[in-house]
């Protein structure tokens, strides 16, 4: 084997279609044949699907490194012979398989630390986490608490400063400062309590007694009435209008109005000392009023994030903004180091991998920014590595915090980091990578010689629903399958208005939606009066039953008439639901609804399982169709693929987001350097200036975003520019010889081009350490899928309902999983540690009370002082038997996690450790417990016995397992 380290301090500037996978493969895999642990190297990506896709290749990769592009590659770099490579790859994906594995998204990792130190803001940790709240609810509640007199007083202000000012523009304002929270912090404490130097009014007379100067010496000359009009005004705002044409210049004279008035009488030094005066007191009143208007816009966000906060805590659902502000919360706590944060993080990571880097905001920069140092200090013998892969003209959040100029920032910064760049693209034919190179100035190649032909149309229409019609049909003429044809567009309400011309033309089609099936407000009627029906003799069930009446749209406080009484441990979860669903007439053929039913009959034969777990395996189902034309936003496109792409063109006065903005901050490199208020009648270089960087962010905005479109194209890329308003109009399309572009040979319809694949799992289980009891129970419900329209359907209706019943379950839930937590990190079944793992228990579930702490307590010490319990993790002879906590196991295709696994020499001894003993699921219990048997039985080949071991409060029963005869 070849002594090769890799390259410690890489980015790799990765164009579409180029390897970024592969090569984020690559180095996490060469990274494990170099024998680092698992657990030190740290992979953060930016979507789920990214984070699926790079540890599924991964682990595939170390499964059949014959078969693997990856592993060949490294076997070529490291010189590494078969048999080593067989031996590399056996030992790592056993390293992997029993290790924490740390790929994740970016949000997830963030998500993390909040959940860690949400005690410090007294927020519970069993959250939602949605694409974005219901926005109309939310404004509703912030505008009913601006009435307060107050801030009624701010709202003046603001109508004072800026008449042209809407309520609605307001609160637009105040989402960009939520967003941008960690860069407007410094300018939110300058101007909060700004006080003035000198009033306005004061500074509009002035302004008008100097103005009114000008127009005096003016009066004395032939003017004409344009340059006569120019200087009449009979009050200061009529004033600001109409100087607007010649208060920009740097001489009076400049002005084509006034010329003829200093060629008769030359120029006056008098008259032009007295127009910079003007000028410098337009300036200062400009500057004073801006900062007023932040003044009383900072004093109404301090209101938002008040209300803000009340209202994620009350719905118990956080964006990924509020994930943000939190920790932004944290970081700013003088009481919390930033040290202690990654301590209690995991002070384990060496290695850092970063995907699509050019997408990192700021704010994740921040929290990234002590672990990419300490890598890069290089201090200590260990060698850590850093490594980031990315595309600036990739770049599609800036909406949302995206902050492209990072990507070249650690490189100007940091002097040790290689720069390479990956110009091979195996994606496209060769014609569309030739097109992309042209229009983008881009320098690809084909990666392989299967990549020839190609093609690429381009329409300018009046009709372009038309246009799409019509390309569809010549594709389908072609013998082109519907599903490997891809419209895209730049909303989700275009997309929806292309669904509808497609479908009534009679083609199938599939509209990529976000909506999870749960979150339709048919199936959330179900779920929620299937639960009341099972919790009915609970006091609190009524919780249930006005979330029904929520999601039906019914007022919680009203009541029901003809209510659907049955119950409900007679008729499974199936038949309960068919029951409720005829009774409350609340099918209409949704494809959501027949999903819901479709996976419950599949899933679910006891209603007990369902009330319990039903979160577990139906919240990520999301409704999908495999056959029809693919139409999705372009935003959703990115990091897939498509045979045949039909672009559709979208305003050029649409920005990528349909928010108002009038806040501009300026950067000197990464740091906010100026905040500026874009809404106004400031002539300012600063002003002009700020106009121009938004201008150009827009343009490049667009830019980006069609960059991503053509590149998704595999064999055909047909585009289409509307003939007004277009975003297209900045690339010149009409202006490329398309001929050139265009190959309708069988070679540009075959099956596409090279695939990097590996082949499926083939063991029937893997054995894998998942991490700490509260990450088993979690679930990463975060997608990073542009913010746009309406991904979650929430009903307007307010939510009053009575959350002690919520709250009281997961007080519960939190005592299960912190006793469970406590038994896996118990060192040997000793009290060594005990006190330890009970203070950070305490730290981590802040629902908890002393009582509880001090009642885990107690369960533990009892079942440590169980002799049957030491007699059943004593040594066997001289052998020490292996204990494996939580062991993670896959069999025929599903996840099974087993408390306490004790292997002997002759023997298995499974547990599963319960904090009740309910007579209701005993029977539940014990099959549970001979299922994890019969596996553990069909891996080790030995004799296994099953245990269930209920922990209780006045002491521990432990019953043995076993077939009924």
């Amino acid at each position: 084997m070849k002594q090769n380290k890799i390259e410690r301090f890489l980015v790799l500037e990765a164009n579409a279609g180029s390897g970024k996978t592969f090569s984020l493969v690559v180095r996490f895999i060469s990274l494990l044949f170099l024998d680092v642990e698992p657990e030190k190297i740290f992979a953060l990506t930016f979507t789920r699907k990214a984070t699926k896709e790079m540890f599924d290749r991964i682990l595939q990769s170390l499964q059949n490194p014959k078969n693997s592009s990856e592993i060949k590659f490294i076997q070529s770099e490291m010189e590494l012979s078969d048999d080593e490579v067989l031996e590399l790859s056996k030992k790592s994906l056993e390293k992997l398989l029993n290790s924490e594995i740390k790929i994740s998204t970016i949000d997830s990792f963030a998500l993390n630390i909040l959940k860690r130190f949400s005690h410090y803001l007294n927020i519970i940790p069993q959250f939602q986490i949605v694409e974005k709240l219901n926005e109309e609810r939310f404004k509703e509640f912030f505008f009913r608490a601006l009435n307060q007199e107050k801030y009624r007083q701010e709202l003046v202000n603001l109508e004072k400063l800026n008449s042209k000012l809407t309520i609605d523009e307001v609160f637009d304002e105040m989402q960009f400062f939520y967003v941008k929270e960690l860069e407007i912090y410094e300018f939110y404490k300058k101007y909060l309590n700004y006080q003035p130097p000198t009033e306005l009014y004061t500074l509009e007379n002035i302004i008008m007694e100097t103005a009114n100067a000008l127009a005096d010496w003016f009066s004395y000359f032939d003017l004409s009435s344009r340059g006569k009009n120019a200087l009449t005004f009979s009050d200061f705002h009529e004033f600001l209008e109409k100087s607007k044409t010649w208060i920009t210049k740097n001489k009076l004279s400049e002005y084509s109005y006034f010329k003829k008035a200093f060629k008769e009488n030359g120029e006056s030094d008098l008259l032009n000392s007295t127009f910079q005066k003007l000028k410098e007191l337009l300036t200062t009143y400009f500057e004073i009023r801006e900062k007023l208007i932040f003044k009383s816009l900072f004093k109404i966000f301090q209101l938002y994030i008040i209300k803000r906060e009340e209202f994620v805590k009350r719905e118990h659902k956080f964006a990924f903004e509020d994930i943000n502000h939190f920790l932004v919360q944290i970081i700013l706590n003088p009481k919390i180091d930033s040290q202690f944060i990654y301590f209690r993080l995991d002070s384990q990571i060496e290695h850092l991998l970063i995907d699509e880097f050019q997408d990192t905001s700021l704010f994740q920069y921040k929290i990234l920014s002590p672990i990419i140092e300490d890598i890069l200090a290089g201090s200590g013998d260990i060698e850590k590595t850093f490594f980031y892969v990315g595309d600036k003209k990739q770049s599609l959040y800036r909406f949302r915090g995206g902050f492209s100029s990072l990507f070249d920032h650690i490189l100007k910064k940091y002097s040790n980091i290689k720069h390479e760049k990956l110009t091979k693209n195996y994606r496209s034919k060769e014609n569309i990578i030739n097109f992309v190179n042209e229009v983008f100035d881009t320098s690809q190649i084909a990666g392989t010689e299967n990549q020839k032909g190609g093609i690429v149309k381009f329409y300018e229409t009046d009709n372009p629903f038309k246009e799409i019609i019509n390309e569809i049909e010549d594709l389908i003429e072609k013998n082109i399958p519907l599903n490997e044809i891809t419209v895209l567009c730049a909303t989700n309400n275009i997309a929806s208005e292309v669904e509808a011309q497609i479908f009534a033309k009679n083609f199938k089609t599939k509209l990529e939606s976000n909506e999870q099936v749960l979150q339709h407000h048919a199936v959330r009627a179900i779920v929620s009066y299937m639960l009341y029906l099972y919790f009915l003799d609970d006091p609190n069930s009524d919780f249930y039953l006005k979330e029904f009446q929520i999601a039906m749209g019914y007022s919680p406080t009203e009541n029901l008439e003809n209510k659907l009484f049955f119950n409900i441990f007679d008729f499974s979860p199936y038949q309960s639901a068919v029951k409720i669903l005829k009774h409350y007439e609340l099918f209409d053929g949704d494809e959501n609804t027949i999903l819901f039913l479709e996976n419950l009959n599949q899933k679910y034969s006891d209603i007990n399982d369902f009330a319990f777990t039903y979160q577990l395996y139906l919240d990520k189902l999301v409704k999908t169709q495999d056959d029809g034309i693919n139409i999705m936003t372009i935003h959703k496109s990115k990091g897939l693929e498509f045979s045949h792409v039909i672009l559709l063109d979208f305003s050029s006065k649409t920005g990528i987001s349909n928010k108002a903005q009038y806040t501009s901050i300026i950067y000197n490199g990464i740091e906010p350097q100026d905040i500026i208020w874009k809404k106004g009648s400031d002539y300012s270089e600063r002003f002009e200036f700020a106009k121009d960087v938004e201008r150009k962010n827009r343009q490049n905005d667009h830019w980006n975003l069609i960059y991503v479109a053509c590149t998704r194209a595999k064999n055909s890329l047909t585009i289409i520019k509307s003939k007004k308003n277009s975003a297209f109009e900045i690339l010149k399309f009409n202006e490329i010889n398309y001929s050139k572009y265009q190959d309708f040979t069988e070679n540009t319809f075959q099956k596409p081009i090279i695939q990097e694949t590996t082949p499926k799992r083939n063991l029937d289980f893997v054995e894998k350490f998942y991490g700490y009891q509260i990450e088993n129970f979690s679930k990463e419900n975060i997608s990073s899928d542009v913010f746009e329209d309406n991904f979650v359907d929430e009903v307007e209706t307010e939510n009053k309902i009575d959350l002690k019943h919520e709250l009281e379950n997961s007080r519960n839930m939190d005592f299960g999983t912190a006793l469970h937590s406590v038994l896996e990190m118990l060192d040997d079944f000793n009290l060594n540690n005990l006190e330890t793992l009970l203070t950070s228990i305490q730290n981590r579930f802040s629902s908890l009370s002393q009582e509880a702490i001090n009642n885990i307590q107690t369960r533990i010490i009892n079942l440590i002082n169980n002799s049957l319990f030491q007699k059943m993790i004593s040594s066997d002879g001289n052998e020490k038997p292996i204990i494996k906590k939580e062991s993670g196991y896959f069999y025929n295709g599903e996840l099974f996690f087993i408390d306490l696994l004790i292997e002997k020499k002759d023997e298995i001894i499974v547990i599963d450790f319960k904090s009740s003993n309910n007579s209701l699921f005993e029977e539940k219990y014990h099959k549970q417990v001979l299922n994890y048997v019969e596996i553990v039985k069909s891996i080790y080949k030995k004799e296994t016995h099953g245990y269930l071991i209920f922990l209780l409060k006045n002491g521990v029963e432990i019953k043995k397992v076993q077939e009924k005869t």
